[in-house]
């Protein structure tokens, strides 16, 4: 360890800085290890080693795997893997665990000078995240050696046909990683290459320069990267065959180490100034391996579907030069062919008919998922794609039937694409290019050879033939060449986030202006010069203007999201200016003065339109005077008040409709139709459409309807103007008869209370308001099975408080006496007693609060120290069944006898998008107006619930609600001897000491 001992001060500067480092040891620490392993190879082979499972748990499996064993990780790889300090039965045990004890010490020396550095107490990071036994016992290591039995996996990492990629760019899930390679000390690891630089943009791969007898390599993990809240960064790697780095992949044998925290070890940042201000979600590093396995699951599911492409090549199934959809990039390339659109019956609503003769309708067959869709384009074989953001497969819209499909690859992960633009490749053949938000590609979609119908690209990103893609986090302008599909960038870097929203073209001078959210300036890009500047000075921050249009003159106005005023750039002079200060408010319901408008449109009339988001009224824009004014009525008591529309078009026959993001119903705006006061018509027509999020961003039809993608609904809408057709319903809408109930909800729950006149003298509880820290209303996700756990558990009620079985929650049905006085409660009590009774589901219930709600308390309470925290326990089932016109009257829990030192936690285990209620929650104490709380399947939400008033407004729907609720009281604040006067039956009480 001397030479060690002599780099400390070259090695950990380097660790911190670029993510790695080389160290001298002595050769024979690893040698033998590599020299019995050849040995054993073929005993492993034949099992005598044992073999990992597929299906095992790849952060605890044990054993051999062959090549492709578990995920396309190991395609190119065969090996030994051992975890928590398991070895094997057989005599090669005792020089691994040799082996094992020798690179745990040398870990232990590299933490040791780390804790020095960042002047940390000695020991720290193996005392708060290593096993009872050490290092030793929480590791994970593995012998592995990469063999030409493997195939490229390109489709990771999109290199070019003279590379081969046998191991995907990753990082490692470990503090730290200690590689030692099989051969003579030389100055490359054979193909093992790390990304390195600056910044994102300046970021290339480099060969890790020393490897082999007497060197280890340490990588720093992603634990690493998230204990220390990105202070020290994780190296990103890969192995590479052939190219400039030498050496063939049959030539590797490696051993790896991940030193790694303990199952049961919080995550947290180590107590170094160097770390001061950075921030650190505590959880226990199982949970974290929990998340991260999901990306390990999908390379299982990508090898799957590699093997099904090769049966499709056996079977003469091969991708064409067009009806295709293509993810490229200089990582990622997959295709597939794009098929036919099969005649099968199109599902679609009977049409909603407004007064002036415009028709919405729901078409289409249901697609699940939430923030599915954002944007799309017509096609010129008159289709409509849809762009999939958290969806796996583009959405295709037969504008002729009403059919829709999907059709494509599956693509992983969430709001990869945003938006798209139409362009002309470089086969001559008109494309759909989605523009990449969190994917690392680009998405192209191509549906055939260039047609006569004429297109025009929304945005302006379009210009000397390339598309121009506006930044928002990127730090950089995006260059799309859709010639010969490359991108590129242009222009210096630009900091921050949310800088541009919407690229606008400026008529006169051929530039393309991003409109500035957050940035201080405008955003002007010269696709001739090819060169990017900021013009104009403003705050920055703030998310002023959300995107923009242009006027008949060439001018381009930028809408007014949290700015007070307008926005006005006119390419033919440069100037800039903004005008209409104060003439643009927010609706009654904020205080705050944010999220006004995000969408405009040109009226027929030459006026701009603003549609509202959470303003109460639609503003009118004079391009020619700068007059500023409120048009139509006031929107205040519509059913949903926020983020309303954001968008919307204008149509054949003159009307601007705009797309229901939230609100219930479609925005109709008619500047060629005045009312006698001079104005235009403003109304609302079709609906209500119940939910949150329902449609992003409308595509016009060859039929000159207006096709709304579905976000958080399951269908499309479909709005066509009077002039316009409409689509033959096939199903029939059927008025659904109300059930018979005297309440809105049956529940399950301990806690009763009946008037006394004792509450009088009662002095209350010992204790008093939460910190402020905890009433902010949150929400957040969280990675339990309760869904499942609470299907199984009300499907045991069948029969009983039940009618009939049921495959999904919301499906249940109410026995009809349910909901009734006349049942005296029979029903209520059937149902405590039977979450009282399920071992199984508060099991889950308690691992649920210990792993998810109590470690987001305390992360909120700061520097608190050991609490107690007082779980009600079990919690509150509720079932709301629909259609009904009963709802949950506003009220607070203090009327209930509920405590100021406990927080309200309150779960929806059913889709809102189906039955359209969620619990509404006061926005401030006594001020009478109410949030709908935006919180999905999966995701839980906390509020006050003991002041702030709330309640749920009738399910009107089909389906029924179900929601579990709960409290946590806290020491200190919350009182466990005190029940109010008059308690019938009283919550019992888990109490768990943090």
């Amino acid at each position: 360890m001397n030479d060690f001992e002599n780099e400390v001060d070259r090695i950990i500067p380097s660790l911190l800085s670029t993510s790695h480092c080389s160290l001298r040891i002595e050769e024979e620490i690893s040698k033998y290890v590599f020299e019995e392993f050849k040995e054993n190879l073929e005993d492993m082979r034949e099992g005598k080693f044992g073999r990992v499972d597929e299906e095992a748990d790849s952060s605890s499996a044990n054993g051999y795997h062959t090549f492709g064993g578990m995920s396309t990780y190991n395609k190119n790889r065969e090996g030994l893997i051992l975890s928590n300090g398991y070895l094997p039965s057989s005599s090669y045990s005792r020089t691994l665990e040799i082996f094992r004890k020798k690179t745990c010490d040398l870990a232990r020396s590299i933490f040791l000078e780390l804790e020095s550095y960042l002047g940390i107490e000695e020991g720290w990071f193996e005392r708060e995240m290593g096993g009872e036994g050490g290092w030793e016992e929480c590791c994970q290591w593995h012998v592995k050696r990469y063999g030409n039995e493997g195939e490229s996996i390109k489709g990771f990492d999109g290199v070019g046909d003279e590379e081969l990629i046998v191991l995907p760019v990753h990082t490692d899930p470990s503090l730290i990683s200690l590689l030692f390679h099989d051969f003579p000390l030389k100055s490359s690891c054979d193909g093992l290459e790390l990304l390195l630089g600056e910044n994102e943009t300046d970021k290339v791969w480099k060969p890790l320069e020393k490897g082999g007898y007497g060197v280890v390599n340490c990588l720093v993990g992603s634990v690493m990267e998230r204990v220390t809240g990105g202070g020290v960064k994780a190296s990103r790697h890969r192995v590479r065959r052939g190219g400039p780095t030498g050496g063939t992949v049959s030539e590797r044998i490696v051993a790896t180490f991940f030193i790694r925290p303990t199952k049961n070890a919080v995550l947290k940042l180590p107590p170094s100034k160097v770390f001061e201000g950075r921030k650190v979600k505590e959880m226990k590093f199982g949970d974290w391996l929990k998340r991260t396995a999901r990306n390990y699951e999908r390379h299982k599911k990508r090898a799957v579907e590699k093997v099904v492409k090769k049966e499709e090549k056996k079977s003469g199934i091969l991708p064409t030069k067009k009806n295709t959809i293509t993810q490229k990039s200089n990582k990622k390339t997959s295709s597939s062919i794009l098929p036919p659109q099969v005649p099968n019956t199109p599902k679609i609503d009977e049409a909603v008919y407004s007064p002036c003769g415009s028709a919405c309708q729901i078409i289409g067959d249901e697609i699940t998922g939430q923030e599915k869709y954002l944007g799309g384009d017509c096609g010129s074989d008159g289709n409509i794609y849809a762009i999939p953001g958290c969806a796996k497969q583009v959405l295709r819209i037969n504008c002729e039937t009403g059919v829709t499909d999907l059709i494509g690859p599956v693509f992983e992960g969430e709001f990869k694409w945003l938006r798209s633009v139409k362009a002309v490749d470089g086969e001559g053949r008109e494309c759909i290019y989605g523009l990449p938000c969190h994917a690392e590609g680009v998405l192209k979609i191509v549906f055939g050879e260039l047609g006569s119908k004429k297109w025009k690209y929304h945005g302006g990103n379009l210009a000397e033939g390339k598309i121009w893609c506006i930044p928002q986090k990127a730090q950089r302008v995006l260059v799309i060449d859709p010639f010969n599909d490359t991108i590129s960038y242009v222009g210096g870097n630009f900091p921050g986030e949310c800088k541009w929203y919407g690229g606008l073209p400026g008529r006169a001078d051929g530039c393309i202006y991003g409109m500035p959210q957050c940035a201080g300036g405008i955003l002007k890009i010269n696709p001739k010069e090819e060169t990017v500047e900021v013009v104009g000075e403003f705050e920055v921050g703030g998310h002023k203007w959300h995107g923009g249009l242009v006027d008949a003159n060439g001018d381009i106005h930028a809408i007014p999201a949290n700015a007070d005023s307008c926005l006005k750039v006119s390419p033919s002079t440069g100037e800039i200016k903004v005008f209409g200060e104060g003439k643009v408010r927010s609706g009654k319901h904020r205080t705050d003065g944010k999220y006004k408008f995000l969408g405009g449109v040109l009226g027929v009339d030459g006026m701009i339109y603003y549609i509202p988001s959470d303003s109460d009224r639609v503003v009118q824009v004079n391009p020619e005077t700068e007059e500023v004014r409120e048009v139509g009525p006031s929107l205040e008591n519509e059913i949903y008040v926020e983020n309303k529309w954001q968008n919307g078009f204008s149509a054949e026959d003159g009307s601007i409709y705009a797309v229901p993001l939230k609100g219930a119903n479609v925005l109709c705006i008619r500047p060629h139709k005045l009312t006698e006061s001079g104005e235009p018509e403003v109304s609302v027509i079709g609906g209500p459409y119940l939910g949150l999020n329902k449609w992003e961003g409308g595509v016009v039809g060859p039929d000159g309807a207006c096709y709304c993608m579905p976000l958080g609904h399951r269908r499309v809408l479909r709005i066509s103007p009077p002039s316009g057709n409409v689509l033959k319903a096939t199903t029939k809408t059927t008025t659904s008869t109300k059930i018979v109930a005297d309440m809105a909800v049956l529940r399950s729950s301990n806690h009763t209370t009946k008037y006394s006149k004792a509450r009088k003298n009662d002095k209350g509880p010992v204790g008093g308001p939460l910190p402020p820290e905890l009433l902010k209303q949150t929400t957040f996700d969280y990675p339990h099975q309760l869904r499942s756990t609470i299907t199984r558990m009300l499907r045991s009620g069948v029969g009983g408080i039940f009618d009939g079985e049921f495959e999904r929650l919301e499906d249940v049905k109410i026995q009809e006496r349910g909901l009734m006085k006349k049942d005296k409660g029979k029903s209520q009590k059937s149902l405590t007693a039977l979450v009282a009774a399920d071992v199984e589901f508060l099991r889950e219930f308690d691992a649920f609060v210990d792993e998810a709600i109590l470690p987001q308390m305390k992360e909120r309470l700061g520097e608190a120290g050991k609490l107690k925290f007082y779980i009600q326990r079990p919690p509150t089932v509720r079932i709301q069944p629909g259609p009904s016109g009963k709802s949950v009257k506003p009220h607070n829990d203090a009327e209930y006898g509920h405590q100021e030192g406990e927080l309200n936690f309150w779960l929806p285990l059913t889709a809102m998008e189906e039955t359209g209620t969620t619990l509404w929650v006061e926005r401030v104490e006594g001020g009478g107006e109410y949030v709908g709380l935006e919180c999905g399947v999966g995701e839980v939400s906390s509020f006050w619930g003991t002041k702030l008033r709330h309640y749920v407004p009738a399910n009107e729907s089909e389906c029924t609600r179900v929601s579990i609720d709960f409290r946590v009281g806290v020491e200190g604040y919350f009182d466990s001897g005190w029940s109010m006067k008059g308690s019938v039956e009283d919550h019992n009480r888990r109490v768990v000491e943090m």
